[in-house]
């Protein structure tokens, strides 16, 4: 994961601002993020730290943590707990997307999973949906989905 990455949220300066904005954050080492929060395990697994002037903070709690460098791992967390100070050296806890992977896979119906990836014409998403979906076939679009392999063995 690259070290600069971007949240997307509605908080300005701790205050809810009525504007969604952007916000650069720096992803910082689990035990400097531990530090500030005994109640949660920042393992760096399932959950990792970032810190932003201005933020995260109240309003930004839900959104999106997105690194725009890798187009495979785009969306790569969810801002989850931050201290009500708000300031650029306190460390904000966020979810790792791709810990919950294949969770979130199980979640979504194959047709879900073929038009979220097929954004082109709606015969190609038919013909993906009739190679993913149909006879017993669904299992192979959880390996695409996960790590390109579209083998039958792939779950």
């Amino acid at each position: 994961m690259s070290s600069t990455l971007f949240v997307m949220g509605w908080s300005e300066k701790g205050e809810f601002s009525g504007n969604l904005s952007s916000k650069n954050v720096t992803l910082v080492d689990s035990t400097h993020c531990t530090s500030y929060y005994e109640s949660v395990e920042v393992d760096g697994e399932s959950k990792f730290c970032v810190v932003g002037q201005n933020g995260p903070c109240h309003g930004d709690s839900g959104g999106p943590v997105f690194n725009p460098r890798d187009l495979n791992s785009f969306l790569v967390g969810i801002v989850s707990a931050g201290h009500t100070n708000c300031s650029e050296a306190t460390p904000t806890v966020c979810t790792k997307v791709a810990y919950y992977r294949e969770w979130i896979l199980k979640q979504i119906s194959c047709q879900e999973k073929v038009a979220w990836i097929s954004k082109n014409t709606e015969p190609h998403q038919r013909l993906m949906y009739e190679h993913f979906c149909l006879e017993e076939k669904g299992r192979t679009i959880d390996g695409f989905l996960i790590n390109g392999n579209v083998s039958k063995d792939d779950s």
